[in-house]
C-alpha cells in the first residue's frame, strides 16, 4: 500500500491536523443506521499518521508566515481549495477561529472569531466546481459532536449541530469525494470502534473489525472514475497504529442533486472602503452622498454610526469628521434651491437630516457649501416611540421628510429654513401606517413617487403629490430576493431609472424597473476586491447611489453600501464604495440577459 506523506511545514506536534478536503456535505441525510452493516475490515499501514500532503502554495510559506499564523498554537487545522484559492482554518489555543485565504504563498486573514472550547479537528468541503459561497466547514467538537457552518467569510457566523450522541466525543472529521456517491463526510470518536459516514443521500455507521480508539480519520483521493471510491484511513489513539479500509462495496450510488435554478448575481468590486465606525457590533447603518457642486471630487459620503455619531468620509473612504449627535439611524442629504445662511455666516449648500433614536427626533444639520462641513441646526421632536428610517425630498419649495417607526407608523413633515436665523420650521402634514416594520425609503421627485421598504414583505409606493394618499404594495419579496429589504435608492442607466434594494438574506442587491410592472431586472453583489484587500459587502442595511459626475473613476456616479460584516481582517462595520460605472454596466448586462 502506498504510504501517505507527512507535511513538513510545521513542527511535528502541529502536523496532526493538516490536510486537504474536497466535498460538500449533504443537507438532509437518512437516519443513522448504526450496526446495520457488517464490520469494516481494517488493514494496518506503516505510517504513524495518515496525512495528506499540503498544497505547494501553503507548504512553501516562509517561516515568518508560519510564526505569525500559529503564534497562539493550533487546536485544529484544515485546508481546501475553493475556486482559484486555497483556504485554511486554524483554531488556536485561545479558542479563536482564523480563516485565511492563500494567494500564491501569501496568506490573507479574512476573519477571526471565537468558536468556543472543544474543537479537535476540522474539514473544509466542496463539491466539484463549488464556489466559496456554497462551501461548508465541519468542526469536530469533543463536547458537543459535529458542527457544520458556511465557509464563506461574508456569511453570518452560525453553526448547526449535525451529530450528537451521549458519551461520544467527536475528535476526528474528514471529507472526501467519491465518483460513485459524490461528497463524503466522515467522523470518529475514541469511544466507538467505528466510523460515521455521510453521503448526499444517507448516513451510515460502520463498526470496525478491530477494537481500536480512533481519533483521526482521512480519505484518499479517488484517482479516476475507474477507482471511484476513496480509501478510508483511521488511527488508534491508544497504540498509534494507522489502519486503512476499502469502501468500494459499502457505498451505493446517490442521485446528483438538482441544479439550482436561482439566478446568479453579477459581482461588483468596491474600489474603496470607509474607515470603520468607532463603535462595535451592529453600528454602521445608512449612507448618504453630498455632491460638492464647486469641487465634485471633494464631495462627501455621510454615514451613520447608530450607536452615537454622524460621520463624513471622502469619496476614497477617509473619515473627515465625526459628529456625536446621538444614535442616528438613517440619514438623507437634500440640496436646497436657495442658499440660506447659518448663524456662523457660512453659506448652506444642503441639509443633512437624520433619524435620531436618542431623542426620537429629526436631527437637521446644515452642509456648508464648498467644504461640506456639518453643523447641527435643530432637533425636531416627533411623537414616534421608536424612530427608525427616513427619506427626504424637495417638494413645492419645501423640504419634505418621510420618517417611520419600527411599528410601521409613517409621518410626513414639511421643513422650511429661516435664512436669517438658521432655524428650521416643521409641520406634520400626513400620517399613515404599513403592516410591519419599514426602514428604507427613497423618493422619485420626477414621478412624484415614494418607494417605501417594508423589511419582511416588499416595497410600497406612495403618491407624494397628494398629501393624504394611501401607500400601495408594488413589489413582493420573492426569490432570488431575500428579506430583509432595507436600503433603497434610485439609479439611472441609459435614460432609464431603476430601483436598487438591499437583499439582506443573501448579501445581494435587487434591481427593479420603475415602470408600471416593477419587474425584477436581476441581482448584483459586492464581492471581495483581492487586489486592494477590500472584502465584499454582506447583510447590508442602508445604501445610496448618485448619478452625478464626481470626476475620475466616479465620472458615471457612485454606489455606496453598508457592510454588516467587515472582514479581511475582522474589524468594526464600515461602508463599501463602488463606481457608478460598475453598477451601470452590471445593469446593462442584466438587461441583455433578459
Amino acid at each position: 500500500m502506498t504510504a501517505l506523506s507527512i507535511p513538513t511545514l510545521l513542527p511535528t506536534p502541529l502536523c496532526w491536523a493538516l490536510s486537504l478536503f474536497v466535498a460538500l456535505g449533504c443537507s438532509a441525510c437518512a437516519t443513522n443506521t448504526e450496526n446495520a452493516t457488517p464490520p469494516l475490515a481494517l488493514q494496518a499501514v506503516e505510517h504513524e499518521l495518515a496525512e495528506y500532503p499540503l498544497p505547494s502554495d501553503i507548504r512553501s510559506a516562509s517561516p515568518s508566515h508560519v510564526d505569525t499564523l500559529f503564534s497562539k498554537g493550533v487546536e485544529a487545522l484544515c485546508a481546501g481549495k475553493i475556486g482559484a484559492y486555497y483556504h485554511m482554518i486554524n483554531v488556536d489555543a485561545e479558542n479563536m477561529l482564523h480563516h485565511y485565504e492563500w494567494r500564491g504563498n501569501t496568506p490573507t486573514l479574512l476573519r477571526s472569531f471565537a468558536i468556543g472550547p472543544g474543537i479537535k479537528s476540522c474539514a473544509i468541503t466542496e463539491a466539484e466546481n463549488t464556489q466559496l459561497k456554497s462551501a461548508t466547514l465541519y468542526l469536530a467538537d469533543e463536547f458537543s459532536g459535529l458542527w457544520a457552518m458556511p465557509l464563506h467569510p461574508e456569511h453570518e457566523v452560525s453553526k448547526s449541530l449535525q451529530f450528537y450522541q451521549p458519551d461520544t466525543p467527536v475528535e476526528g472529521v474528514a471529507t472526501g469525494y467519491s465518483h460513485a456517491t459524490g461528497p463524503l463526510v466522515a467522523w470518529v470518536s475514541p469511544a466507538h470502534s467505528g466510523v460515521w459516514l455521510q453521503t448526499q443521500c444517507a448516513r451510515h455507521y460502520f463498526s470496525f473489525d478491530k477494537d481500536i480508539a480512533p481519533e483521526l480519520v482521512r480519505f484518499s483521493s479517488p484517482d479516476s472514475p475507474d477507482t471511484p471510491v476513496p480509501m478510508l484511513y483511521v488511527n488508534d489513539d491508544e497504540t498509534g497504529a494507522v489502519y486503512a479500509a476499502s469502501l468500494t462495496d459499502k457505498l451505493s450510488a446517490c442521485d446528483a442533486p438538482a441544479a439550482s435554478s436561482q439566478s446568479k448575481a453579477i459581482p461588483l468590486l468596491a474600489v474603496y472602503e470607509t474607515t470603520p465606525v468607532d463603535n462595535y457590533g451592529d453600528a454602521a447603518d445608512d449612507p448618504a452622498i453630498w455632491y460638492n457642486n464647486q469641487s465634485p471630487a471633494q464631495s462627501l459620503i455621510i454615514g451613520t454610526d447608530k450607536k452615537g455619531a454622524l460621520n463624513t468620509y471622502s469619496l476614497q473612504g477617509k473619515r473627515m469628521a465625526s459628529h456625536p449627535i446621538g444614535k442616528v439611524n438613517n440619514v438623507e442629504v437634500v440640496a436646497i434651491s436657495s442658499a440660506g445662511v447659518t448663524p456662523t455666516g457660512s453659506p448652506i449648500n444642503a441639509l443633512a437630516i437624520a433619524s435620531n433614536r436618542t431623542h426620537n427626533s429629526l436631527s437637521v444639520l446644515s452642509v456648508a457649501q464648498g467644504s461640506g462641513e456639518l453643523a447641527l441646526l435643530s432637533d425636531i421632536p416627533t411623537p414616534l416611540s421608536d424612530i427608525y428610517g427616513l427619506c427626504a425630498f424637495n417638494h413645492n419649495g419645501n423640504i419634505d421628510v418621510l420618517v417611520n417607526s419600527t411599528s410601521g407608523e409613517y409621518l410626513r413633515y414639511q421643513l422650511s429654513l429661516n435664512p436669517d436665523s438658521g432655524n428650521i420650521d416643521a409641520s406634520m402634514v400626513h400620517a399613515f401606517t404599513l403592516p410591519s416594520q419599514p426602514e428604507g425609503c427613497v423618493v422619485d421627485t420626477q414621478k412624484g413617487v415614494a418607494y417605501l421598504g417594508e423589511e419582511s414583505t416588499g416595497v410600497w409606493t406612495l403618491d407624494v403629490n397628494q398629501t393624504q394618499a394611501s401607500p400601495q404594495l408594488a413589489i413582493t419579496i420573492a426569490a432570488p430576493v431575500e428579506s430583509d429589504v432595507e436600503g433603497l435608492s434610485l439609479f439611472d442607466v441609459d435614460g432609464v431609472r431603476y430601483l436598487i434594494a438591499s437583499s439582506q438574506g443573501n448579501n445581494q442587491y435587487a434591481v427593479y424597473s420603475t415602470d408600471h410592472t416593477f419587474s425584477l431586472i436581476g441581482m448584483v453583489e459586492v464581492t471581495a476586491n483581492r487586489e486592494k484587500s477590500i472584502d465584499g459587502a454582506s447583510e447590508t442595511d442602508g445604501l445610496a447611489t448618485s448619478n452625478y459626475n464626481f470626476g475620475g473613476e466616479f465620472s458615471e456616479g457612485i454606489f455606496v453600501v453598508q457592510d454588516g460584516r467587515n472582514i479581511m481582517p475582522s474589524e468594526r462595520q464600515n461602508f463599501k464604495i463602488v463606481t457608478g460605472a460598475s453598477l451601470a454596466n452590471a445593469i446593462r448586462s442584466l438587461n441583455a440577459a433578459n
